[in-house]
């Protein structure tokens, strides 16, 4: 993989059309990474040098500022790359920059930065946690981490044995290209969505500024790991955590536990996994509808992400200590666009086009096997199609849900085609005939099922994945 990239600082404001020149400034890679490793203290600091973002360059104080404007919004992502107590200065400046055609929303922001933020009149809301590892002291022994020595123990007896490559010591072409070739085989079965940003999958871009901890299954590559530089904290990211389909069980957990064996023998002080969405989050007394947001916002998410299992797996290493992350916005107000600019500026093709392709999937089940499509959609959306759980889940809630679907999906259909067979378009609902007037009430119906559904999941977001439901009545079994 190539590691050059185009950097452009362009003022939000203005955009080029025929025959018209911007003016627009570089940013170099030096420059970026000068800024990195004197003022890079948040832990997705380093995944800026990847690319996709404008630059906003502050002179006087010196700072830098990485955004991509998303409808009436521009979305930060991380904190300002500037000294602490210029963040304030820093972020007026480019709040002029952008002037007040739009808003400002900065994306997973450390909580040192909040007194400033608050100053500066930025609301902000939690929404996750980081876990961090001291390494001088990391040693997890008794009921902390046993699940992790348990898969540890495992892997070591079935074979598999981990090594450390450094780039920076010396490229080797074959074994990146066995890398590139697992780390396609780990994409191909994975399931979520990439949010920009935050979880780029590119482990050999910048690969001399990394570290790779790689396992090794009877002299073939099954997994790796990769670790990238938290600069201002003499830290690191965990940032990639590939392994093949076919990998030894207990294969990542060895792989993580000897990263930080690894770091911690070299000396360094510190170390992260990377943030949990949704994960210990604390109850804001003077805004309490911000949590509801959250609910929400975590229902909408569910069926495309488990959150909830990504956190479990991050507890069972027995971090040291956890940190806030939060989103911050300018002026103080959570309004629905928002939210939709901030979702659009995270996930590739905008959020519509994952909940398109989501539908879409589960439309084609339907088409091809009833029976599982909807064992897909309700296992998918986390509500569950495990009988033994049908009380916890409510399952009855899920099916009248897809059934006001269905038919109004039949009542969109009738809309365009006439039931005598002409290819008129039915302006209005009035037009429909007799026998059908009863679908009026359909779109009604729908969307109350709708708003039970989204309530319902906000209610039980802190209810266990399936997977983990599964595997305790199999212990109990």
């Amino acid at each position: 993989m190539g590691e050059s990239c185009t950097y452009i600082a362009q003022p939000a404001g203005e955009t080029a059309t025929m025959g018209e020149k911007v003016l627009s400034t570089a940013v170099s890679e030096e420059e970026i990474f000068g800024f990195l490793r004197q003022f890079g203290r948040n832990t997705n600091s380093f995944l800026l040098a990847y690319g996709g973002c404008e630059w906003f360059r502050s002179d006087n104080p010196s700072g830098l500022v990485a955004y991509v404007r998303s409808g009436h919004t521009c979305v930060v992502a991380g904190d300002p790359l500037c000294a602490s107590e210029d963040t304030l200065a820093v972020l007026q400046a480019f709040s002029r920059h952008v002037g007040n055609r739009y808003r400002i929303a900065l994306l997973l922001v450390s909580g040192w930065l909040l007194p400033q933020l608050k100053q500066a009149g930025y609301g902000a809301i939690e929404v996750g946690s980081d876990p961090f590892f001291d390494l001088k002291r990391w040693a997890p022994r008794g009921d902390r981490a046993k699940k992790v020595r348990s898969s540890v123990n495992l892997a070591r007896r079935s074979g598999v044995t981990v090594s450390v490559y450094r780039p920076a010591k010396g490229r080797d072409p074959q074994l990146e290209l066995e890398m590139e070739a697992c780390a396609n085989a780990w994409l191909t079965g994975r399931q979520g969505f990439t949010m920009r940003f935050f979880s780029a999958q590119r482990p050999l871009e910048w690969a001399k500024e990394k570290r790779f901890l790689l396992a090794w299954h009877e002299r073939r590559l099954v997994g790796f790991v990769t670790c990238s530089p938290i600069y201002a904290r003499d830290g690191w990211y965990i940032e990639d955590i590939v392994r093949r389909p076919e990998a030894t069980y207990g294969t990542t957990e060895l792989l993580i536990t000897s990263a930080l064996e690894s770091l911690c023998e070299e000396g360094f002080s510190m170390a992260t996994i990377g943030i949990s969405p949704f994960a210990n989050l604390s109850h804001d007394p003077q805004h309490p509808g911000r949590m509801r947001v959250i609910c929400i916002a975590l229902a909408a998410l569910r069926p495309f992400y488990n959150f909830r299992g990504l956190q479990h797996y991050r507890k069972k290493f027995a971090p040291s200590w956890w940190e806030p992350v939060y989103v911050a916005f300018w002026p103080d107000r959570v309004t629905p666009r928002l939210v939709l600019d901030a979702a659009n500026a995270l996930i590739p093709g905008g959020f519509f086009r994952l909940v398109r392709g989501w539908i879409i999937s589960c439309v084609r089940g339907i088409l091809e096997w009833p029976v599982g499509a909807s064992r897909r959609i309700f296992v998918f959306s986390r509500v569950g199609f495990y009988i033994p759980l049908k009380r916890r889940y409510r399952l009855l809630d899920s099916l009248a849900l897809g059934v006001g679907l269905a038919v109004a999906f039949i009542l969109a259909s009738t809309m365009y085609q006439d039931v005598r067979g002409s290819n008129t378009i039915l302006s209005t609902m009035d037009e429909l005939p007799d026998k059908l007037a009863v679908l009026r009430i359909v779109p009604v119906i729908s969307l109350f099922l709708a708003w039970r559904f989204l309530a319902m999941l906000a209610r039980d977001w802190q209810v266990e994945s399936i997977d983990d439901r599964l595997r305790e009545d199999e212990t109990r079994r």
